[in-house]
C-alpha cells in the first residue's frame, strides 16, 4: 500500500502515532479508504481527509504532523485541522486501531 497522497509524506518513527497493521484491513476506493476492523469486522468508510490521516499513521505521526499535513493538503485553519486529528485519532484509539499510549504528543 502506498502511503504518499500529494504533497509532503508522514514518515514515521517508534515514538509517533501508528496503525497496528494486524488490527485492520484496508483497501484504497478512490479518494477514500475502506477499512475493516478485524477484531469486529466492522467496515468504515474513511473520507478523503480521514484518508489523508491515515496513510501517514500507516507509517507513524505525531498529531502535529497529522494537523500540519492536513494544512498542507486541505488549507484548514490549524486549530480545526488539530481537532479533526484528534478526533481522528479517539476514533482510531476506539476501535483498536493506533498502538496503545501512542494516539498523543
Amino acid at each position: 500500500m502506498t502511503v504518499e497522497t500529494s504533497g509532503t509524506a508522514c514518515h514515521g518513527t517508534p515514538d509517533r502515532a501508528q496503525i497496528r497493521p494486524a488490527a485492520a484491513v484496508w483497501r484504497p476506493y478512490g479518494e477514500e479508504t475502506v477499512v475493516t476492523v478485524v477484531s469486529s469486522s466492522r467496515t468504515f468508510l474513511l473520507s478523503s481527509k480521514a484518508t489523508v490521516l491515515w496513510n501517514c499513521l500507516v507509517t507513524g505521526a505525531r498529531p502535529g504532523e497529522l494537523a500540519a499535513r492536513l494544512t498542507a493538503v486541505f488549507g484548514l485553519e490549524p486549530g480545526k485541522a488539530r481537532g479533526d486529528v484528534d478526533d481522528f485519532l479517539a476514533f482510531c484509539s476506539a476501535h483498536g486501531l493506533v498502538r496503545p499510549g501512542e494516539q498523543s504528543g
